[in-house]
């Protein structure tokens, strides 16, 4: 039996440079896109704006197509996700992290393959590489 108490929504953009792609180290040390948590009453392009802009210090974003969600279920937090991943792109502006990452890389989808991470995220690459 599930402990899950509630569900929250969010957003992860997929930022492509040639053949790589942006991923963020979170400090329990799993990898993931750069996004987050839709807050109540909060569009999802706004969201995603603040999101990135929190993450990498990015002001210009922009959304384009969903190529993926997925559920994924924390029982330490009881909570469901539902992550929806999205093609994005940026300007060049220079990436300021957080404090909720510790490391950022341009990645493969061979390299990304090989870091702890969600499968669903690579799900999300091959479905965008595909289209």
């Amino acid at each position: 039996m599930s402990n899950i108490e509630k569900q929250k929504i969010s957003i992860k953009g997929i930022f492509q440079k040639d053949d790589k792609f942006l991923v963020l180290k979170e400090d329990k040390n799993w990898w993931e896109f750069p996004g987050g948590k839709i807050e109540l009453g909060e569009s999802i392009d706004d969201c995603f704006a603040r999101e990135i802009e929190e993450e990498l210090g990015w002001k210009n974003t922009k959304m384009n197509k969903v190529v993926h969600i997925f559920t994924l279920n924390s029982e330490s937090y009881k909570t469901q996700y539902i992550v929806i991943c999205v093609k994005a792109e940026a300007g060049v502006e220079p990436i300021i992290l957080s404090d909720e990452h510790i490391e950022y890389d341009w990645l493969t989808i061979d390299e990304i393959a090989k870091l702890d991470i969600f499968p669903d995220f690579l799900i999300a690459l091959k479905k965008m590489l595909r289209k």
